[in-house]
């Protein structure tokens, strides 16, 4: 845009000088019509084909820059779908699978029997009962990473549409 605006600029005073050269007589200041004259109109035809084609040039950069600007916009495009739809798959698949299994773990433990009614006085269910506490916990922090992961990934208040809020909270 810049380089088209001083071709412009350039345009007009090439075609400024050319019509006063053409105006002016120059007999009135004893100088006679010569080679010269050909010679300067010769530079001024060179000189305005440059310029146009340097102006094509600047046009076709320009048209190029606007393409390539295009491009990027739909590879961002293409990605930030990707990451909403890897994030939801995500959220939703594999936070559902773990909250199932974190259900069903609690079913399991609430139909266990606690360590006043053993199970057989052989047998010891109190580390056992101990475990599966424990893989109920590793399952919540999973699902809290999951959510975390999820919401880096494509953050919801993009969807309404506020970057900057967005933005804010990294």
């Amino acid at each position: 845009e810049a380089i088209s605006k001083r071709l412009v600029q350039l345009t007009r005073l090439t075609s400024n000088v050319q019509d006063s050269a053409s105006v002016v007589d120059f007999s009135d200041y004893g100088i006679k019509r010569g080679w010269w004259h050909d010679e300067i109109e010769t530079l001024f035809d060179s000189v305005r084909s440059m310029m146009l084609r340097l102006k094509k040039q600047a046009d076709d950069l320009e048209k190029s820059r606007s393409e390539m600007q295009e491009l990027a916009q739909g590879v961002i495009r293409a990605q930030e779908n990707e990451r909403k739809y890897i994030s939801r798959e995500l959220h939703s698949e594999a936070g559902q699978l773990l909250t199932m299994m974190k259900s069903t773990l609690a079913d399991i433990l609430d139909e266990f029997p606690s360590d006043e009614k053993p199970l057989s006085k052989t047998f010891d269910h109190g580390p056992f009962r101990d475990r599966m506490e424990h893989a109920s916990q590793q399952i919540e922090e999973t699902l809290g990473v999951v959510r975390a992961l999820s919401h880096q990934m494509r953050p919801s208040l993009l969807d309404v549409g506020d970057v900057n809020i967005a933005l804010s909270g990294y």
